[in-house]
């Protein structure tokens, strides 16, 4: 090798293109980032060629049929990753590993390392998405009719690959793709291997979609809280809050882009809006079940809900035994009574002082008499409102839930 020129490429015809087969040996994928939209795995880049001016006889060197040297002190072809994030090439591959040279000039190169490569994401299924990230090598300054790339196998081995906890890898592939303009007349050749990964989903099942159905199943179920409990509210707003902490889990973990926005995302809010128009349903009806007693419930509203609804719902028990009109039957049976006590019984002259208490008290009883009869119309006021608030609140229990299964069906299909 006192002669060798590693600046020369290997070809004692000029006109000769050097053919360099790659093959890639993959050890590890280390993590896919999926907000930067990054992919980084580590393994062996192997590639080999034909070197013209290395070779010999090996009977004339004492039957040495092959030597390794540093790469360095022999041609290597220019390769670099097209899509590379931190690097397009690195001198580390040549000044760290070394060359495996046999008596007919066949070179072989090992090098290897971490190849950190971008790799665009499509997110809309998420977390139950296939991803496709693609390593471009490429000779960055010889043509394709001074170097060709070729591809040793048509997958990626996998032999010594070490399994990774989120990611798995489907298929893989290697192929030569057509070459890219270097000028008018000159091209440069590409060879693209290919990684298929589907997404492990049983930690975002656990973890994000079963707290998502039972944070639903909560927001429909709020609907039957009794008013008289007082959590009605409280309860929604505290959904809200969970379901709010579940986006921001999700949007931590997908990449910060406008072009594809996973379903999930869609669900998410959607859970929060119907959560929201639960909240607000359920203020309405605690507004009614906690009106006031100055008026009742308009006649229409009360014909509607009490002798329509409240059949079709099968919640009769929901409607107040309270006539149209207050019952004061009752009271006047009492002031007849008492009337006719009058008149059968004058009381005699000479108990004036007497008459004068009686009066006093038929007074006070009857005082007693009005208000307990006010008491009764107020009670009964109360119990529409209550009753009303109830079938309300059945009307939009099985509103939610058609809104649920409505919404979810139109973003699923």
């Amino acid at each position: 090798m006192q002669h060798y020129q590693p600046a020369i490429r290997p070809r004692k015809d000029s006109t000769k293109p050097v053919d360099v087969t790659l093959r890639l040996e993959l050890h590890k994928l280390q993590k896919l980032e999926e907000v930067d939209e990054v992919l980084h795995v580590s393994g062996l880049v192997i590639a080999t060629w034909t070197d013209d001016f290395l070779q010999w006889t090996p009977a004339n060197f004492g039957g040495v049929d092959h030597i390794i040297i540093p790469a360095s002190k022999v041609w290597t072809p220019d390769l670099g990753l097209d899509n590379g994030v931190s690097y397009f090439i690195t001198s580390d591959w040549v000044y760290n590993f070394r060359v495996s040279i046999r008596y007919t000039g066949e070179v072989l190169w090992i090098f290897g390392g971490e190849f950190t490569t971008s790799c665009t994401l499509h997110v809309t299924t998420y977390p139950f998405d296939k991803q496709t990230c693609e390593h471009l090598w490429v000779s960055w300054l010889h043509g394709d009719n001074a170097l060709t790339l070729n591809a040793g196998h048509d997958v990626v081995d996998l032999t010594n690959y070490d399994q990774h906890g989120e990611w798995h890898i489907a298929t893989t592939s290697v192929e030569k793709i057509e070459s890219a303009k270097l000028t008018d007349h000159l091209k440069y050749p590409r060879l693209k291997i290919t990684f298929n990964f589907t997404r492990k989903r049983t930690f975002y099942a656990l973890n994000i979609i079963l707290p998502c159905v039972f944070l639903l199943i909560l927001t429909w179920l709020m609907f039957w809280l009794p008013c008289e409990s007082g959590e009605k509210v409280s309860l929604g707003i505290t959904i809200l809050l969970a379901f709010s902490v579940l986006q921001l889990m999700v949007a931590d973990h997908l990449p910060r882009t406008s072009d594809y926005i996973p379903i999930l995302s869609y669900m998410l809010v959607l859970i929060s809006g119907i959560c929201t128009g639960g909240v607000v349903a359920n203020i309405f009806v605690l507004v009614l079940h906690h009106h006031g007693t100055h008026s009742r419930p308009p006649r229409w509203i009360r014909v509607i809900a009490f002798k329509y609804l409240a059949k079709a719902f099968c919640i009769q028990k929901a409607v107040p035994e309270v006539e149209d009109s207050p019952n004061t039957t009752k009271v006047a049976a009492i002031d007849t009574e008492n009337s006719r006590t009058d008149l059968v019984s004058p009381p005699p002259p000479t108990e004036e002082k007497n008459q004068i208490d009686n009066g006093q008290s038929n007074n006070y009883m009857n005082y007693l008499l009005d208000k307990a009869k006010a008491e009764e119309e107020e009670g009964a006021i109360a119990a529409e409102w209550q009753g009303l608030a109830v079938i309300v609140d059945y009307i939009f229990f099985i509103i939610t839930f058609l809104v649920i299964i409505i919404s979810f069906a139109a973003v699923v299909l």
